[in-house]
């Protein structure tokens, strides 16, 4: 969590929210980066349906590109990444402005041109 509120700032953003079911985060995360905790209930569907809901893409979308492409499942978490970069790269709904996720966090359109078939 640190690392990721690290790479935020030094993009020239500021985390002001985390919120987490308290597994991991403690009152030091938000003392030491004037963060504001946002607890949620521990294992509560109607909070986490929408984190559940992505994870679930990624993993079937993963999954489908592991299989198109022949790779083994040890290629799971490189395969992982990818699903990951595809996604911040293609229009979502959660957004009225109908742009990707890359485009609203850097400010400009996502580069594509070097994106070829998986595999």
């Amino acid at each position: 969590v640190l690392d990721m509120i690290a790479r935020v700032k030094r993009d020239g953003y500021t985390v002001k929210r985390i919120r987490s079911d308290r597994e991991f985060l403690t009152t030091a995360i938000s003392k030491i980066n004037s963060v504001d905790l946002a607890p949620m209930p521990a294992y509560s569907k109607n909070y986490v349906s929408i984190a559940e809901r992505q994870n679930r893409s990624l993993q079937d979308m993963t999954r489908s590109m592991l299989k198109h492409a022949h790779m083994p499942d040890m290629m799971w978490g490189e395969c992982y990444e990818h699903a990951i970069y595809l996604k911040n790269r293609l229009p979502t709904r959660g957004n009225n402005e109908e742009k990707t996720p890359y485009e609203l966090y850097k400010k400009q359109q996502p580069r594509l041109q070097h994106i070829r078939t998986f595999g």
